[in-house]
């Protein structure tokens, strides 16, 4: 059971989402600092589950204000770069929201490339992400649910993954100043 918790024990097991932008409240650009928790629990077929683990995370990403300030929603591995933006979008929750719904645009070839990068035997549960920025745009969180399952030691085992993040605006940045910097969360406006 060990090579599943590295998967969460590091950085790298949060995905960066790069989906195309759209016309909608924008957050504001500049350097955002995330922090928060992510805990794991695992549960056999027989109901005894047990915690796993719970990791502290703590980052700063700088966007653009096109970007939702998120590293992106919880996986249990890390795809190959730009497989995961085909498969799932920032959706915003309605036209006067500031709410932002993951949406899963493609469930059997995003459970292929979760297989191909962890195990054959992975099947994937649900998986939930929203984020909700703040009336002053400099504030936001995030929230997210990841459950799967694969066998492990001969035997069907149960995970859910969750993630607690509050971020918050430390400095802006002005457009021109952007560059080619690291950047997460494209976002697109619900359809009407």
């Amino acid at each position: 059971m060990t090579r599943l918790l590295l998967f969460f024990a590091l950085p790298a097991g949060l995905a960066v989402l790069h989906v195309p932008p759209a016309l909608a409240q924008l957050p504001v650009a500049g350097t955002w600092v995330l922090d928060g928790q992510i805990r794991a629990k695992e549960c056999t077929g027989s109901g005894r589950c047990s915690a796993v683990s719970t990791k502290q995370y703590t980052m700063a990403i700088r966007i653009d204000s096109s970007h939702l300030p998120t590293p992106g929603p919880l996986v249990p591995c890390q795809p190959e770069a730009g497989q995961l933006p085909q498969v799932v979008r920032y959706m915003r929750r309605g036209t006067n929201s500031r709410q932002y719904n993951l949406k899963v645009l493609d469930r059997p070839a995003l459970v292929g490339l979760f297989a191909a990068c962890s195990d054959s035997s992975f099947r994937l549960g649900s998986v939930f992400s929203r984020i909700k920025l703040a009336v002053d745009d400099e504030h936001s969180t995030q929230r997210d649910r990841l459950k799967y399952s694969l066998v492990a030691d001969g035997r069907r085992v149960f995970v859910t993954v969750t993630a607690r993040l509050t971020g918050a605006l430390t400095s802006v940045t002005t457009a021109g100043a952007m560059g080619d910097e690291h950047r997460a969360g494209q976002f697109e406006a619900a359809a009407p």
